[in-house]
């Protein structure tokens, strides 16, 4: 006995009718591809499912179901669902890029930042550069280095010769440590004397 489609959302098997309700044929709790299986083939072992070959789940006809182990089935199923929400989430982050790039949106995150900095709990720190106490909004780590201004940080940075890499002296040749964002190119203020008055 073969299903009867009668539209894109009813199909007829057996003088009885089935509405397409979510993903499945349905007609009072009863599921469509499982009533053709157990007219054609009997009842369903324990722990099995029916499955469609095809994976149409509106192809009702016996030809297209099978009996597949219930994990196993599952498990197909979800990998399915997986794929689905991988794209639909790149759509979202699309669609979400695009607001955030509005005009819209950036008054919306520049309203958000205002709001969460005026809210922002008071801290008490201490300048690892200069030994002042300070106050600040920012909730520093404890592994964080904190400065009191810019003016500290850029102190310290220079003087912890993180920014340093090796030159040789214009004048002699000889290879000297140097801050990589100074303009020094003599290794001494001898050498740059030297250098100047052409010695």
């Amino acid at each position: 006995m073969k299903v009867n489609i009668i539209s894109p959302t009813i199909q007829e098997f057996n003088g009885e009718r089935f509405y397409l309700c979510g993903h499945y044929f349905q007609h009072k709790g009863k599921r469509l591809h499982v009533a053709v299986w157990r007219y054609h083939d009997g009842e369903i072992p324990k722990g099995y499912h029916v499955h469609h070959k095809d994976q149409d789940r509106s192809n009702n006809q016996i030809e297209n179901l099978e009996l597949m182990v219930g994990n196993l089935h599952q498990s197909m199923h979800a990998s399915s669902r997986d794929e689905y929400n991988h794209k639909h989430i790149n759509d979202i982050r699309t669609l979400a890029a695009e607001w955030h790039g509005s005009k819209e949106g950036r008054a919306w995150h520049s309203k958000h930042a205002k709001e969460t900095w005026e809210n922002a709990e008071m801290h008490d720190y201490v300048c690892v550069s200069c030994g002042k106490t300070f106050q600040s909004r920012n909730n520093y780590g404890e592994k964080e280095n904190t400065f009191c201004s810019n003016a500290c940080k850029s102190y310290f940075r220079r003087h912890s010769g993180v920014d340093n890499e090796q030159r040789a002296c214009s004048y002699c040749g000889k290879l000297f440590a140097v801050n990589k964002y100074s303009k020094q190119s003599c290794c001494s203020q001898e050498c740059a004397v030297k250098k100047r008055w052409g010695k």
